[in-house]
């Protein structure tokens, strides 16, 4: 695939999850992550992921990603998610290198319990088109291992798990009949 088609791929997933929040209404919009809404992520309080660290040191570095913005439909959109993702072509993966719902941004936040349908949907639209086998989460949290392993996910490497499209179909046709919201409790130690 060349630059053009890849771009393609990107705008589809985008369109194609855009979609299936609208049947579900949903009430969010999707974008790819610009630079000003980036310096507003990395702004933003009390969140858990280290977006400055990643901003500054690996994001520019990562080769073949796509990032996504999730936004209110307010005035003005306000960004209240983020993910940053990246492919390889070769070896027919999608990652997932960076997933987060900015809790408590917007007052009636439609994302509560939904950033990783949302981040899942376009992972499977983006692997489904360009012919992906795999999607894998680089680096996760210690305390999202039990979230991605709901999602799914299982651990490959010391710091990589993956699961195949069909389970992350499952997941997702799961997670679509109660709205797109997921039922996970964390432990509470």
């Amino acid at each position: 695939m060349n630059r053009q088609e890849i771009d393609l791929v990107n705008e589809l997933a985008l369109v194609a999850t855009q979609q299936e929040l609208d049947k579900l209404e949903i009430k969010l919009s999707l974008n790819f992550l610009s630079p000003a809404e980036a310096l507003q992520i990395e702004s933003i309080r009390g969140k858990v992921l280290d977006w400055n660290d990643w901003f500054k040191n690996e994001h520019d570095g990562l080769t073949n990603k796509f990032t996504l913005s999730v936004s209110s439909k307010g005035r003005p959109p306000i960004t209240i998610g983020a993910a940053v993702f990246s492919y390889d072509m070769e070896n027919h993966l999608v990652n997932i290198h960076m997933v987060e719902h900015f809790k408590q941004i917007v007052f009636d936040d439609h994302l509560v319990k939904r950033m990783g349908f949302v981040a899942l949907n376009v992972a499977l639209v983006f692997a489904r088109t360009a012919k992906a086998n795999v999607i894998r989460v680089v680096n996760p949290l210690p305390d999202a291992v039990p979230y991605y392993k709901y999602l799914s996910f299982d651990f490959v490497d010391m710091n990589l798990m993956e699961s195949s499209l069909q389970r992350i179909d499952e997941t997702l046709g799961r997670l679509k009949a109660s709205g797109g919201q997921h039922d996970y409790e964390a432990d509470e130690d």
